[in-house]
């Protein structure tokens, strides 16, 4: 469960990051 929730989290930020673009978080 825990390990599921860091790489939703980390997917998340990933695609946050190409979406706004690299620099921001």
């Amino acid at each position: 469960m825990t390990e599921e929730i860091g790489v939703k989290m980390l997917k998340y930020t990933y695609v946050h990051k190409i979406k706004k673009g690299y620099g921001l978080f």
